[in-house]
């Protein structure tokens, strides 16, 4: 397939403003296809129909999957930033027995569902973004081996050296152990912020989108939040920003030890890999709870700790072992970006994403 002049539908949850300053993995990597020439066809998207999908649990896009099957010629092929937003679509084809060139990204494995069972009849290329991911789908889907390909997530580097070379950096005024405390989705902060408590060694900074998170740290001296309205995004550069001034970042999530079957029946996510790879490319050090379906090996790559057990005894330990081996962090966050330069780099994402698509006849 020639994708310079193909016609794509590109199914995302969130499009990017107009002036927004985004790297690449924040477009999920599609962006070049666009810069080659391809076209994005718009979809379309009936509000009412959407409320009643969502209230159904049938996803949050319903009309424009609907839309989508009986306007499928208009399109070369069709990439989803994930599954669930093509899942009546791909049902809707394996039905009337139709088929069409599709992508999706895969952020969790595949299980026994009848939604899974018609991704994984009639998705062409489920793209996994660790290669666990994908071990664990085929335990429930064998036969979808060639439709399963691993492709590793990246991260765009050269945004972040550019954004970096703009921003600068500067000393910090006194010696606390600062730490970025970060995410959206998929976070349990408690733990953490027990652990740390109003310890004056250490500034916390806190980017999240809960409001009774806000509250519990209002209450510590050493803890504040970066966003200043929980209805607005913090802008990238401030974020960033964040990043740069910080010696260490903290990713807590809601995940507990599991077996591969509970992972699969409770859909582990890939929770935490955007602030991982953010704090990679920054040279950024982590510490974070293991997350068996991220391919990135922290403590493997010495380049950060993981947090196996969910309670502020551990994440206690983990802290205090960062501040004991303070002068090795700008080290560890070395090798945290030779890591990511080495085997995350968005080039070689879109790279494998192009060959990818141009396989197809």
């Amino acid at each position: 397939m020639n994708i310079a002049t193909s016609r794509i539908a590109w199914i995302t949850r969130r499009e990017i403003v107009g002036g927004e300053e985004l790297p690449s993995n924040h477009a999920w990597g599609t962006d070049f296809l666009f810069s080659l020439g391809a076209k994005r066809v718009p979809t379309r998207h009936i509000a009412w129909i959407d409320r009643i999908g969502e209230k159904l649990r049938l996803g949050p896009n319903v009309s424009e999957q609907i839309w989508l099957f009986f306007n499928r010629r208009k399109y070369d092929f069709i990439i989803a930033k994930d599954t669930d937003l093509i899942t009546i679509l791909c049902g809707l084809l394996w039905l009337f027995r139709q088929r069409k060139d599709m992508f999706a990204f895969l952020h969790f494995p595949l299980r026994v569902s009848i939604k899974d069972f018609f991704l994984a009849k009639r998705c062409g290329v489920l793209l996994a973004l660790s290669e666990k991911i994908r071990t664990l789908s085929l335990i429930s889907y064998p036969a979808a081996a060639e439709s399963l390909v691993t492709l590793r997530w990246g991260v765009d580097i050269e945004f972040y050296d550019r954004l970096r070379a703009r921003l600068g950096t500067s000393a910090a005024s006194d010696d606390k152990l600062r730490i970025l405390l970060i995410g959206i989705t998929g976070r349990k902060f408690n733990a953490f912020v027990e652990a740390v408590g109003d310890d004056p060694d250490i500034e916390v900074r806190v980017l999240t989108g809960s409001a009774d998170v806000v509250r519990e740290i209002a209450r510590l001296p050493n803890f504040r939040s970066i966003r200043e309205n929980l209805d607005k995004p913090v802008p990238y550069p401030d974020l960033v920003a964040n990043y740069l001034a910080c010696d260490l970042v903290a990713i807590p999530l809601d995940m507990k030890r599991a077996s591969d079957a509970e992972l699969i029946r409770h859909r582990a996510t890939l929770w935490g890999i955007t602030t991982l790879l953010e704090a990679s490319a920054l040279s950024k050090p982590v510490v974070m709870t293991f997350n068996p379906v991220i391919d990135f090996d922290v403590v493997g790559q010495q380049c950060g700790l993981f947090i196996h057990d969910d309670d502020a005894a551990h994440w206690r330990e983990g802290i205090q072992k960062c501040k004991a081996s303070r002068a090795a962090l700008p080290s560890m966050g070395a090798l945290a970006r030779l890591h990511a330069e080495t085997d995350y780099d968005m080039r070689e994402f879109q790279k494998q994403l192009r060959a990818i698509i141009e396989s197809l006849p």
